[in-house]
């Protein structure tokens, strides 16, 4: 596996408005820019994967459309050491089965119900002799907390701390949390306001003492305040604001920022940021590989 990047900023900025927000204020006016970008989504999924790793026994695959399902998979990708690539619901995108093949992949870990990725693409893949894992819950909090439960089941850690977010208003929070996640090796639990007293059963299910909740109290009310023994709120005006201050909080002078789409206008865009929170925090998670 090859590292993309060195000293990143595992952040990822969201939105125009987080490009006026910080630059040149916070950063040196002397930036360089680079384009991580196929000709789709699924392309630019590859590109990461070939960028990252020369060879994978283990990847990830979402639906490029279920985003939700996605959000909450970048602590577990770092934690794995693996690429994410995207498919369709009912068949394997040509390219993502191509950098299946390339990377001589021996499992695939399959994120969502079958709404997301269907059992007859499943069956194809155990097909091809390929071994399938499927993490899924009734709900996408409950698909989250599976996710967490995988990357506890890694761990001999405690976790640090937790991330939690409102699940369906809350999107673009767990995109701009993802990195942060990610390289903490915390999970991303998908919340809501009438689910505050089963996200504290999650929690302590977890072992979780520290949490961070993201977004101001319209998104989760006061109550998740004191859901823990320790109890953080980062949020902002907006969806861009709340990301600067991320990003103020856990790596206020960082070296790389990421610019992705905000979700404002179509939701589903916020599969970009998977992918940079996913790939290329997942391809820094090995140290002395390259």
């Amino acid at each position: 596996m090859k590292k993309l990047v060195r000293n990143t900023a595992l952040i990822i900025a969201t939105g125009s408005l987080a490009v006026t927000s910080l630059a040149p204020g916070v950063y040196a006016q002397d930036v360089s820019s680079q384009n991580i970008s196929g000709s789709d989504r699924f392309s630019t999924a590859v590109k990461i994967s070939q960028s990252g790793w020369n060879q994978s026994e283990t990847v990830i695959l979402t639906n490029a459309n279920a985003v939700a399902d996605s959000l909450s998979v970048a602590p577990l990708a770092s934690k794995l050491r693996v690429p994410v690539l995207l498919t369709q619901s009912n068949a394997l995108n040509e390219a993502t089965r191509t950098e299946i093949s390339r990377l001589g992949a021996k499992k695939v870990l399959i994120i969502g119900g079958q709404d997301s990725i269907s059992s007859g693409l499943e069956d194809s893949l155990k097909a091809s002799s390929l071994e399938v894992e499927r993490i899924q819950g009734s709900s996408r909090e409950e698909t989250s907390l599976n996710i967490a439960k995988k990357l506890k089941d890694l761990t001999s850690d405690k976790f640090q701390a937790a991330f939690l977010v409102n699940g369906h208003k809350g999107l673009a929070d767990a995109a701009g949390i993802g990195a942060i996640a990610a390289k903490n090796g915390s999970p991303i639990l998908f919340t809501s306001n009438s689910k505050l007293e089963a996200t504290r059963s999650d929690l302590s299910l977890l072992g979780v003492d520290n949490v961070y909740v993201i977004g101001g109290n319209l998104s989760l009310v006061d109550g998740f305040d004191s859901i823990a023994a320790n109890v953080e709120r980062i949020a902002g005006s907006n969806r861009q604001e709340t990301n600067l201050k991320m990003m103020n909080k856990f790596s206020p002078n960082p070296g790389v920022v990421y610019l992705t789409d905000d979700g404002a206008v179509k939701a589903n865009r916020l599969i970009d940021a998977v992918l940079i929170n996913s790939g290329i925090i997942a391809s820094n998670a090995q140290p002395g590989q390259r």
